[in-house]
């Protein structure tokens, strides 16, 4: 059985995971870090290039991204950081 927790809720703080972000607020914190630049618009995906020419593909969807899939594009771009230190910045 499966439950949906909301961010805002009291109990979401005492989890032992943390919610990641959603795709727009990804492109977003990328933009100040590695200066992305969009390439062009896929199907699902929206193409990205960093500031270094790396080639970033970044989901389009409404739901967050999972912590596997962020570690992932946080690769893509050329980052060293955790995913606990990016969600900080």
């Amino acid at each position: 059985m499966s439950y949906v927790i909301p961010r805002n809720s009291s109990i979401a703080g005492r989890l032992p995971f943390k919610p990641c972000l959603p795709p727009n607020k990804v492109v977003k914190k990328l933009r100040e870090l590695v200066g992305l630049e969009k390439v062009r618009e896929g199907g699902r995906h929206e193409v990205w290039k960093t500031s270094k020419g790396d080639i970033v593909e970044i989901p389009r969807h409404a739901r967050d991204l999972g912590r596997g899939l962020l570690r992932n594009i946080l690769r893509q771009a050329g980052l060293d950081m955790g995913l606990e230190e990016f969600l900080r910045v």
